[in-house]
């Protein structure tokens, strides 16, 4: 992921929201920690860090990762 480029996740509802600044979708859960665009073949994984914590986003494309960053509190 660029350095300057912050990807927002809420909660919305029983879905997660994904945003960028520029777009916004619904993200919607395959497992607890991997979660897909209902359009296109987009995957977002949350890796969790050893206390627990969403450490680290990482973005697939058609099963290809195209993007990834650590979590700014």
């Amino acid at each position: 992921m660029a350095p300057d480029r912050e990807i927002v996740i809420t909660k919305n509802q029983k879905l997660l929201r994904v945003n960028d600044g520029d777009w916004s979708a619904d993200l919607h859960s395959e497992s607890h920690s991997k979660f897909y665009l209902n359009h296109g073949n987009v995957q977002f994984e949350f890796i969790q860090g050893q206390k627990g914590q969403v450490e680290k986003l990482v973005i697939y494309e058609n099963g290809t990762q195209i993007e990834q960053g650590t979590r700014k509190n």
